[in-house]
């Protein structure tokens, strides 16, 4: 297992890859913990109904192939939220996986292109990996949570939860505009 920096300012990780990019090992790992109030003070990962109860895991490696370089990263995140449907308090895992290929914006392999989400960047012989794994959670996020798949929600009239039980509430409305229609035929069924 390789060293993984924390970064004192922001709380987040920092994997050193001069082992590979001095051509010392073809293979990094790492496996370390982020905490969600890191990513809180620096305003990110910041959803507005959703606890993070614990830490966040963050685990992979990194491989060098003669100078290609392949990041395979996975980014755990437990947390609570509400139920989209029933309200109910939903407790879940949320997880990201990465693979995407390595540059470095010095030495021999540079990358021309610094401005391209195609690589994960090497700057100064460290690759941001709390960066990468918070930035991709955050846009992959789910908006909506639920406590299971065939949850029932709520009764629009009474607003019982339908996953303890069926409520007492008529269960088909008419729709008003056709009451009128309704009033016909029995108007005319009496005949």
């Amino acid at each position: 297992m390789n060293s993984v920096d924390k970064d004192t300012v922001s709380g987040l990780f920092y994997l050193d890859m001069t082992p590979i990019l001095g051509g010392e090992k073809d293979k990094l790992e790492f496996d370390c913990k982020i905490s969600p109030d890191a990513c809180k003070a620096l305003g990110r990962l910041d959803f507005p109904d959703v606890a993070f109860p614990g830490d966040f895991h963050l685990f992979g490696t990194v491989v060098s192939f003669e100078g290609y370089m392949e990041a395979d990263i996975t980014f755990s995140l437990p947390y609570v939220a509400e139920c989209a449907r029933c309200l109910e308090k939903c407790e879940d895992v949320f997880t990201v996986h990465i693979r995407k290929p390595v540059a470095d914006t010095k030495g021999k392999n540079k990358i021309i292109d610094e401005d391209t989400d195609d690589y994960l960047l090497i700057r100064d012989s460290k690759l941001p990996l709390g960066d990468i794994a918070v930035l991709e959670a955050e846009l992959d996020f789910p908006t909506k949570h639920l406590c299971k798949e065939d949850c029932k929600g709520l009764c629009p009239k009474c607003g019982k939860n339908l996953n303890l039980g069926d409520c007492d509430c008529r269960k088909k409305d008419i729709d008003p505009r056709l009451e009128k229609l309704k009033a016909m035929k029995a108007m005319f069924s009496e005949d």
